[in-house]
């Protein structure tokens, strides 16, 4: 075990998430009790604060706790999309491309986008079948796939 979890856990013990649902739910429903039941105006602010305040804690330990990877959700569907503005700048590079192909950094110096931003589009683009991918000298190169002759039979 390492220095840094062995010191994190002498000086705090691990949150369980179950302890943030609970005090979130405590909160929430508190809080709203205390909005319906009594009619003072200043028991009304603080119920809302506790409502707000559970919400937020269930909101944080939802989040903390992962749900999302148990979901099975591919990890290329939970990443953000490109901007369809973006992905037609791409294309339009690999398009315009004399020589058949573009690495990412032509794409960038032809687009407004950086070389990360190009390189992240192209290779999402080529996961998803959109652009074929060739190596060359150790540089990857995207281009249009070919299309074969069509079978008329």
């Amino acid at each position: 075990m390492s220095d840094s979890q062995n010191n994190k856990s002498d000086s705090q013990p691990e949150e369980s998430p179950l302890m943030g649902l609970a005090l979130g739910i405590v909160f929430l429903l508190g809080g709203l009790y205390m909005i319906f039941a009594f009619s003072s105006f200043f028991i009304f602010l603080i119920g809302f604060g506790c409502a707000l305040l559970g919400a937020a804690a269930l909101a944080g330990t939802i989040a903390e706790s992962g749900f999302g990877d148990d979901l099975r959700i591919p990890a290329n569907l939970r990443q953000s999309l490109p901007s369809p503005e973006k992905e037609r700048e791409i294309l339009r590079a690999v398009k315009d491309s004399g020589h058949g192909g573009v690495s990412p950094t032509e794409a960038a110096i032809a687009t407004s986008l950086t070389a990360r931003e190009a390189d992240e589009i192209l290779s999402e683009l080529a996961g998803r079948g959109y652009l074929a991918v060739e190596s060359e000298n150790g540089i990857l190169f995207y281009s249009i796939p070919k299309r074969g002759p069509r079978d008329t039979t």
